[in-house]
């Protein structure tokens, strides 16, 4: 109730913004709720009304989020179609245009639950190279990316491989005395 009226307010006072974060609230109750349909509407509310906000500098968390967010809770309801779509929409953002490990990690993500393993394994090491160019930085919301590469490596049973992409999530995480430190839903 409490998310619903945030959202209601937001678009009282007509701040998309501001709007757009009460509508990313809303779909995370929604999913906490395990209410994937409402939280599908939510996102998809809260693209429409970023599609009409022109990219800037103080907001392009806001329309990466909304996008990244979008990915997630499409791959969550099984629409691997639109996980994708909004997946590749982030990697297209000009908030990306030097640091491709920031999107890739969610197309990596997408293809790996949807089978697409060539995709997956090719995408990997853009995705590593993106990250120690940029100075391997502590991401931890990218480690799901990263889970996904070595669940392809476990797959194929290249245990050294998986071992290697389970080092990497680590490193993304910030803290090594836990490997689910990423916080990925998806990690076991």
């Amino acid at each position: 109730a409490l998310a619903q009226e945030a959202v209601a307010s937001a678009r009282e006072i007509g701040d998309p913004l501001l709007e757009s974060g009460a509508l990313d609230a809303l779909s995370a109750v929604h999913l906490a709720n395990g209410d994937v349909p409402a939280a599908v509407a939510a996102v998809t509310n809260r693209l429409d009304l970023l599609s009409r906000v022109r990219p800037a500098p103080h907001n392009g968390m806001e329309i990466s989020d909304g996008f990244a967010m979008a990915s997630e809770i499409a791959l969550a309801a099984g629409d691997f179609a639109a996980a994708r779509r909004y997946a590749d929409t982030l990697v297209k953002l000009p908030f990306y245009s030097e640091e491709g490990h920031l999107a890739a990690s969610r197309r990596m993500k997408v293809d790996a639950l949807a089978g697409d393993l060539t995709r997956v394994l090719a995408d990997a090491e853009k995705f590593r190279a993106s990250w120690e160019r940029a100075g391997r930085p502590v991401a931890a919301n990218l480690g799901g990316g990263a889970y996904a590469v070595a669940m392809v490596h476990g797959l194929r049973g290249d245990d050294e491989a998986r071992a290697d992409w389970r080092n990497l999530v680590i490193a993304l995480s910030g803290k090594p005395d836990r490997l689910d430190g990423c916080g990925s839903g998806y990690a076991p």
